[in-house]
């Protein structure tokens, strides 16, 4: 099974960039430095959770699921009570929401308070206790 270094590094090649670029990509949103060097100790050692998890999926373009997990959750079946504009299921809300608003993010200018104020609020919902 795959673990959250492996995809990062398959993610990573597949955009071609090097461990490099990607920290100075993740800086960038972070507004502080990440090294090569950490982005080295992830792919190496498998199943890290770093604390910029959140801003790592955005720059590869992949859901936090995804990135954590290995997996991509499926909208619910037709019939199911799915609100309008339903991005995508999981059995844990908060995943639910950070999914939506790793979709939101996309559309956000860069760097712009509305950015900055939803990655705050994904942090914070990252760090929240299961049900």
């Amino acid at each position: 099974m795959a673990t959250l270094g492996d995809r990062v590094k398959q993610k990573r090649i597949s955009l071609g960039w090097s461990q490099a670029e990607l920290a100075a990509r993740v800086s960038k949103i972070l507004r502080r430095k990440v090294s090569q060097v950490a982005i080295h100790h992830i792919e190496s050692r498998g199943n890290v959770s770093p604390r910029f998890v959140v801003e790592l999926a955005h720059v590869l373009g992949v859901s936090l699921s995804w990135l954590q997990h290995g997996r991509e959750d499926q909208p619910p079946a037709a019939g199911k009570d799915a609100p309008a504009g339903f991005i995508g299921h999981s059995s844990e809300p908060s995943q639910a929401l950070l999914d939506m608003l790793m979709e939101q993010i996309y559309q956000m200018p860069e760097g712009s308070a509305e950015e900055k104020a939803v990655l705050t609020i994904m942090r914070h919902l990252k760090k929240q206790p299961k049900p």
